[in-house]
């Protein structure tokens, strides 16, 4: 497979913002022209604002590409008619005489005045106007209007490119939901996602016959990608997110999903008899946390405070006394790692949370060079056997979430990685100033893929790597720089791609480990 690699990019951003920076958003302009009042045939506004749109990196789809889209556009039955565009702009351009005689010369002077009204072509939501003015001025008032008319069009391409963030920045979101089984589950997926981050309110506005559901949601901040990632990766909601615009997310729901596993991860035991390498009991349990938080049904909560056990021998005791640090958990991760030499040990054990009974656990061993694989190969591995100990026990509270999921919701549950774009992150053994490693990649015939790494904190800037639009799995290297190396560092890994006017976006979050100076 094709593989493109580019090193470093600034800006990425689903849906743009400014000029330069909104590739990929479709614009369709209707464009009405008079001058003096009257319609001006062969008028020049909507060429010079199609182009300037182009130019200014939007792209543009004609109205003549788009049957009916004008009268749709009159009659208010916009809304899903036109899924290959994200914005539709109502546009009107008015040439006005000024004077006449100019400066005594002879000259006309025409104002031109530019008005765009901004609707999602999903929901047909008016986003919000922009307006333009420009003049001309000419011996003959037909080129002085179409002058004018021209530089208003050019004009209102500029602002309306500029105003981009702020037309983006919503405050509501239509959610479709098919696949609902019941009204009694619309109902509460409504009041779920009233929990999710950045969600203010949640309303369920439509339960059509053969269960899809329409929800109005309100947010308080943030953009429908970020909401859509937030719901796709939350635990316990039952929904799978299968893409979104700039208004809108369309999702299915996935019973297996309503599995929802709260764990604490706390500190591991420092085996190693070196008090030197202390620093891994803290950076152990932060990589396993990171791994284990990218499943779909598990929670994981912070690490618990000082109070905990020093040794993984010591938490069933601990366990059973009730600390309040794992209140309301389902379980409690812990272990110990062991450094000898060139190689290390790594022990993960899971128990219940309210009576540390042991549930499940996994040895892996591997070159302390590059040991945060041998902590993620761990997590992987001990993901499967506590789902379905969790799922079997009629005692454990998660069961009670998942009594609408399928019998094989962990195999279900399980097999979605292997559905995903992106695949995994692989931290390759840096020089120090550097994170090196590769990203696996599943592309697709139907859209290249592009995938961003970065990490506010602690990489230079982000890096953007691209897979072209073609079948197959792709190992992507990449090499970022450091402007703060710690011993444990996050990356956020995401994948974006476009079908139609709908964005696709999966993210996977990565903790690198590097051994303290």
């Amino acid at each position: 497979m094709r593989r493109t690699v580019v090193l470093p990019v600034l800006l990425f951003v689903l849906g743009g913002s400014a000029a330069g920076a909104a590739p990929g958003l479709v614009v369709a302009p209707v464009v009405t022209e008079r001058i003096d009042g009257q319609p001006a045939a062969g008028a020049r506004g909507e060429p010079k604002l199609t182009k300037a749109l182009r130019g200014l990196g939007l792209t543009v789809r004609p109205p003549a590409a788009m049957p009916g889209l004008a009268d749709a556009l009159a009659k208010g039955e916009l809304a899903g008619r036109y899924p290959a565009v994200d914005w539709v702009l109502r546009v009107e351009i008015d040439a006005s005489k000024l004077a006449e005689g100019v400066l005594e010369t002879g000259f006309v002077r025409y104002d031109g005045y530019a008005r765009a009204e901004v609707l999602t072509a999903d929901t047909g939501e008016l986003l919000g106007e922009v307006e333009a003015r420009g003049q001309g001025m000419d011996l003959s008032p037909r080129t002085a209007a179409l002058m004018a008319g021209e530089k208003a069009a050019a004009a209102l391409a500029e602002k309306l490119t500029a105003a981009i963030p702020t037309l983006q920045a919503t405050t509501r979101v239509r959610l479709t939901v098919t696949g609902v089984p019941v009204a009694d589950e619309a109902t509460q997926l409504a009041e779920r996602l009233r929990s999710v981050p950045g969600v203010q309110k949640a309303n369920l506005g439509v339960l059509k016959a053969g269960g899809e559901a329409r929800l109005d949601l309100e947010l308080e901040a943030g953009t429908a990608a970020e909401l859509a990632t937030r719901l796709d990766a939350a635990a316990g909601l039952g929904l799978r997110v299968d893409g979104f615009t700039s208004r809108a997310i369309n999702a299915h729901y996935a019973p297996e999903r309503r599995v929802r596993v709260e764990l604490v991860v706390g500190p591991f035991e420092n085996a190693t008899g070196n008090p030197a390498e202390g620093w891994l009991r803290a950076a152990v349990p932060r990589v396993l946390a990171t791994e284990l938080s990218n499943h779909a049904a598990l929670t994981v909560r912070a690490a618990p405070s000082a109070g905990a056990p020093r040794t993984a021998a010591e938490a069933p005791a601990w366990l059973k006394g009730g600390p309040e640090d794992v209140k309301g958990a389902l379980l409690y991760v812990t272990g110990r790692v062991r450094y000898d030499g060139p190689k290390a040990a790594l022990l993960v054990q899971v128990f219940r949370a309210d009576d540390g009974r042991l549930l499940t656990s996994t040895e892996h061993s591997g070159p302390m060079v590059g040991f945060r694989g041998v902590v993620a190969a761990a997590a992987h591995d001990v993901t499967r056997p506590l789902l379905a100990a969790v799922l079997a026990d009629d005692g454990m509270r998660a069961v009670a979430a998942a009594q609408r999921a399928p019998a094989d919701a962990v195999a279900a549950l399980n097999a979605e990685a292997g559905k995903r774009r992106l695949q995994a992150v692989h931290i390759e053994p840096g020089d120090g100033a550097d994170v090196q490693g590769r990203v696996v990649v599943r592309g697709g015939a139907d859209a290249p893929v592009r995938v961003r790494i970065a990490s506010p904190d602690h990489l230079e800037q982000p890096v953007v790597l691209d897979v072209p639009a073609e079948d197959g799995e792709a190992s992507l290297p990449f090499l970022a720089k450091l402007v703060n190396r710690a011993p444990v560092m996050p990356l956020e890994v995401e994948a974006a791609w476009r079908d139609g006017s709908a964005w696709h976006r999966e993210v996977l979050r990565v903790t690198v480990m590097a051994r303290t100076p």
